[in-house]
């Protein structure tokens, strides 16, 4: 199971996915247009602009996305499916979202951790 979402605090674990602490944009890396291949992949978008999937939990949070792992798993298919438009997704085709920097994901993580 993904984890990625999960950092380690003294008081335990922390979902990174969680509205506790507010996700701050100081400036966008990117707006990105959601295509086929993204639909329903946080994780695939990280990859392209961060060349790692570690950061879709920040994809999400500052994008206001809902994230839905059973779904993201019925959603990784096979490259040659045919590709269903009608995906119930917040990430859904055609969508614009923010791509955090790298920066912001780090400020993040840092007040998350108190430092």
């Amino acid at each position: 199971m993904d984890t990625t979402y999960l950092t380690m605090l003294d008081e335990g674990l922390y979902d990174l996915l969680s509205d506790s602490i507010e996700f701050s944009i100081t400036e966008p890396m990117a707006i990105f247009s959601i295509t086929k291949d993204y639909v329903a992949r946080p994780d695939k978008v990280s990859l392209l602009f961060y060349a790692t999937d570690e950061y879709w939990w920040a994809i999400c949070r500052a994008n206001n996305l809902r994230y839905s792992f059973k779904a993201s798993l019925t959603l990784r298919r096979s490259k040659y499916d045919a590709f269903d438009k009608n995906i119930v997704t917040d990430l859904y085709y055609d969508r614009s979202i923010i791509i955090p920097t790298l920066d912001d994901i780090n400020t993040h993580l840092n007040t998350i951790k108190g430092a």
